[in-house]
């Protein structure tokens, strides 16, 4: 309603009056309960969303045992880079909500650790992953239709 200096007495007095009056009809509350649905509402989407988005852990999961697994000599080579650096790093961030300098902080660590032929592969890994995951979503659709 405002400070003391701010608001006189009579003037504090029909406000309250006023406000109660709100109250009294329901009008306040009902606003206000509408607003907190709304929200709750818009929380419970987002943290649904949340769950259902992919992740680049599954991304790299998915990834390893469809392309790497059976055609490399050394697949441990690649895992040791994805449960090392990439899950660490960005293995929770949604696929979609992956940004370059994601990617380039995660690499200049790696660099500084002293491993810069590491780096590379794992750049390498990361650049692959996504035309992969393309790869596996159409032929999930495809079995889909």
């Amino acid at each position: 309603m405002g400070g003391y200096a701010d608001l006189s007495l009579a003037e504090a007095r029909r406000q309250a009056k006023e406000l109660r009056a709100r109250v009294a009809l329901g009008a306040e509350c009902r606003v206000q309960s509408a607003e907190k649905q709304e929200c709750k509402a818009e929380a419970l989407e987002k943290v649904e969303a949340a769950k259902n988005a992919y992740a680049v852990v599954q991304l790299a999961n998915e990834y390893f045992t469809k392309i790497i697994l059976g055609r490399w000599k050394q697949p441990n080579i690649v895992r040791s880079r994805i449960e090392k650096d990439i899950k660490p790093n960005i293995g929770k961030i949604p696929v979609e909500d992956v940004k370059p300098m994601d990617i380039s902080g995660m690499l200049e660590a790696i660099v500084e650790r002293g491993s810069p032929t590491v780096a590379n592969e794992v750049l390498n890994a990361c650049s692959t992953m996504p035309s992969s995951a393309m790869l596996s979503s159409s032929t999930r659709r495809r079995r889909l239709t």
